[in-house]
């Protein structure tokens, strides 16, 4: 029987150099309107963007309403990718990842995936084909990239994720 694999993304297969959480701050000061020095550390290791959006607002005191999420999320977006975008951007795909993800990618019994705390568009940002992680299938079946990143009341629970990542992986093995 196929072996479904789910890979997170920073710390696993990328390192962004922390461009991340400049993106974040970036967010912080354009769209909350508070400097960046003013926001305690940031405790990202584990964390999602939902999740780290929720402790920013919560610290600033910031009322929490979806257009206000949407509109900090966007923002981080942007300066995401325009920081990854950068000549000078210090991140990289991490030791060994191309070849792993190739081995496991060409074996039939195999299937991969990613269940990561970024936001679907911070992580299709990440996953850009600079870092040649579009090589081995992540981007070619967009089903099986799952966002635990919580923005709002409505968002996907890891046990629903997996059961639709398992689903997802049995039909493209011809079991279901």
């Amino acid at each position: 029987m196929p072996k479904l694999l789910l890979f997170d993304i920073d710390g696993t297969l990328v390192d962004t150099g922390g461009e991340g959480g400049h993106a974040l701050l970036d967010a912080v000061e354009e769209v909350l309107k508070k400097p960046r020095a003013c926001v305690p550390r940031l405790e990202l290791a584990g964390a999602t963007d939902g999740g780290i959006t929720r402790h920013l607002f919560d610290q600033l005191n910031i009322a929490w309403t979806e257009e206000r999420v949407a509109e900090y999320l966007q923002c981080y977006l942007r300066h995401l990718g325009r920081r990854m975008a950068a000549p000078t951007f210090p991140g990289k795909l991490l030791p060994g990842v191309i070849e792993v993800l190739n081995a496991l990618h060409e074996r039939d019994d195999m299937h991969l995936g990613l269940l990561t705390g970024n936001v679907r568009a911070g992580a299709e940002i990440k996953l850009r084909p600079e870092y040649g992680v579009a090589l081995v299938g992540f981007r070619t079946h967009p089903g099986m990239l799952g966002s635990l990143a919580r923005k709002d009341k409505h968002h996907t629970s890891a046990a629903a994720w997996l059961d639709r990542a398992s689903l997802l992986a049995e039909r493209r093995s011809g079991l279901n």
